[in-house]
């Protein structure tokens, strides 16, 4: 699923949240995105006297929360078709690979860099703090806490994962077994708890990963945050093609 919206430089909103000092345009702005988001809890982190720029990182933020209740998987590409205009297109899925797909081709696009930490590294000092876990394994057998760290970190948008997750089955088909990997990841602190109150199964636990953890145990970054795709870029792409 894809959806796109735009974001003007003032976002067509009131600097404050009383509504008896809105005018009939704002108001009609704000009762639009009441409509969008489905509540009214946004109103405090976003009719504010912050600079745009951070509104609008929040605004994205807001929305891309409330998908989660339906989709495992939410990334917001931006797109800048004007000065100082701001589109995000939004892909929506539960499938890790397509929107892993997508955002290596939307990256290619607009020159942001490919996610590539450092696997070697981090992996070594993976099995330095956890050398229990290695204790039965032989040759160059790699644990199932590893394998399934790995993926959620390299291919998994905004670290999210939990027992369905169709790449965690093709390293291991026994879902229990998955689960139980993921609380031993959750009692490491490499994942904590995301209270998505998804629709399609809520007994399912979905986590995050814990990035602070893994840059001090492991050495890894989060991705960097996505630069827009202008249309400067995009006519030059179809200039070299």
């Amino acid at each position: 699923m894809f959806q796109a919206f735009p974001l003007e430089p003032s976002l067509g909103l009131p600097q404050n949240n009383i509504k008896a000092n809105w005018s009939s345009d704002e108001r009609d702005t704000v009762f639009e995105a009441d409509a969008l988001f489905g509540d009214q809890d946004w109103h405090e982190g976003i009719l504010t006297t912050d600079p745009i720029g951070i509104k609008e990182t929040r605004f994205v933020e807001q929305y891309r929360g409330r998908l989660h209740k339906w989709f495992r998987y939410v990334l917001p590409m931006p797109f800048n078709p004007k000065s100082n205009q701001i589109f995000h297109l939004i892909l929506c899925s539960n499938f890790e690979v397509g929107v892993r797909a997508t955002r290596g081709f939307y990256c290619n696009m607009t020159g942001n860099p490919d996610y590539t930490p450092d696997n070697r590294t981090a992996y070594i000092l993976f099995k330095r703090y956890h050398p229990e876990i290695f204790m039965r394994l032989s040759g160059n057998k790699r644990p199932l806490h590893w394998k399934i760290l790995w993926s959620t970190i390299t291919q998994h948008e905004e670290g999210i994962c939990d027992r369905c997750c169709s790449d965690f089955k093709e390293k291991d088909e026994n879902e229990s077994l998955i689960q139980q990997t993921l609380y031993w990841l959750e009692n490491e602190d490499y994942l904590t708890q995301y209270p998505s109150n998804n629709e399609w199964d809520s007994s399912i636990i979905q986590y995050r990963l814990n990035w602070s953890v893994l840059k001090e145990r492991l050495a890894i970054d989060p991705p960097q945050i996505l630069k827009p795709l202008s249309q400067r870029q995009q006519s030059l792409k179809e200039i070299n093609q």
